[in-house]
């Protein structure tokens, strides 16, 4: 995402120009992108190479390709005259391709070389290129913010006016939560305008740099809910106290996702299969899932709202991890009972049949306590 800086180039300012790549993390080189795959699949807006079959993305995941190209180009103001280049690669081949980074955009290519779970982060620069905004910290952060990823606040100092120009970031935890910040506060409106009116706050939103830093510093929450968090079908009861949900996809079904690209699924991840996601609301209590057919399902917390405070027991789901802990989806084999202890809310579940042909899977939920 940032260009590299060079080892002991004191003072020196990434050149963005096209001949070099937009890395991922600050690395000491890019390189260009030689012998890639051929591009095999086109969308409204998009064309996609993959290198291996396992990185062959499913139907769903090419409808949020476009999905994430139609929002992004109505929230930077941007739009590409012709269809974005996305080439999916194996992880090692991504990393010695963008300079050790782990997915990064090909400017002189105009393509994005990426493994999917960095493909929303990339389209940003496509679509908005970084020499477009003053400094990494802008570009990064707000490729990073409209990803759609949780943000969390960086608790270890506040932010500063300098931070605001920095072109050597060692994560991008301050300036993704900044960003989302100035989406929560200001809108999505407020946000493009301050975008499309060189990142002047005092011209686009009314109110100094300085004071926007303090208001940023005194006000911000702990944690930012995804955007659309949590929006999949609902699993509904089929009598008190019981769920079931049956679904029978493959591939090549609407709204199937390549199961590891979407939730790198601990013991699992390793196993290729078209995945489905649905959601289950649940009441405080024990519940025993069984997924019949297909691999497996992981369950995951929604975090739904913006949370103020850094909570103090950060497994808020209970016996599985939730959102605002960053941590993957807690996986599950198909073909046996599970007890698992919940607190109340929304969950995220990943039906995965294991394979890319057509199967049929069922889960059933039933409360115990």
């Amino acid at each position: 995402m940032g260009l590299a800086r060079p080892p002991g180039a004191a003072g020196w300012k990434p050149v963005r120009a096209g001949q070099w790549l937009a890395c991922l993390v600050v690395v000491t080189a890019c390189a260009p992108s030689e012998d890639l795959p051929a591009f095999t699949l086109e969308t409204d807006h998009a064309r996609v190479a993959y290198r291996a079959p396992q990185d062959r993305p499913c139907a769903g995941d090419l409808l949020q390709i476009d999905a994430q190209v139609e929002f992004l180009e109505d929230v930077l103001g941007e739009a590409r005259d012709g269809p974005v280049s996305i080439v999916l690669l194996p992880l090692d081949e991504v990393m010695e391709l963008c300079g050790g980074a782990q997915g990064c955009y090909d400017g002189y290519g105009e393509q994005t070389l990426s493994p999917w779970n960095a493909v929303a982060h990339e389209l940003s620069h496509a679509i908005k290129p970084v020499d477009t905004f003053p400094s990494d910290f802008w570009a990064e952060g707000s490729a990073n913010a409209l990803a759609g990823g949780l943000s969390l606040i960086d608790g270890s100092r506040d932010l500063e006016l300098l931070d605001l120009g920095s072109e050597d970031l060692s994560n991008y935890v301050r300036t993704t939560h900044f960003q989302r910040y100035l989406i929560a506060t200001y809108g999505l409106d407020g946000y493009r305008s301050l975008l499309q009116g060189g990142f002047d706050p005092s011209a686009s939103l009314g109110i100094s740099v300085e004071e926007l830093i303090a208001q940023y510093n005194r006000d911000a929450p702990f944690a930012y809910a995804r955007f659309s968090a949590c929006t999949d079908p609902e699993i509904l009861p089929v009598r008190e106290g019981v769920w079931e949900a049956n679904s029978t996809f493959s591939c090549e079904s609407e709204h199937a996702t390549q199961y590891e690209r979407r939730d790198f699924s601990g013991a699992f991840s390793s196993t290729v299969g078209a995945a489905v996601h649905r959601t289950i609301e649940l009441g405080e209590g024990t519940y025993e899932f069984r997924l019949d057919g297909g691999l497996s399902f992981t369950l995951e917390g929604c975090l739904l709202d913006s949370l103020d405070d850094e909570p103090s027991d950060v497994r808020l789901g209970g016996d599985v991890f939730n959102e605002v802990e960053r941590a993957i989806a807690t996986p599950f084999a198909a073909g046996e009972t599970h007890r698992v202890r919940l607190t109340e809310g929304l969950f995220r579940v990943g039906l995965s049949s294991g394979t890319e042909e057509e199967q049929e899977l069922r889960l059933t939920v039933a409360q115990v306590d």
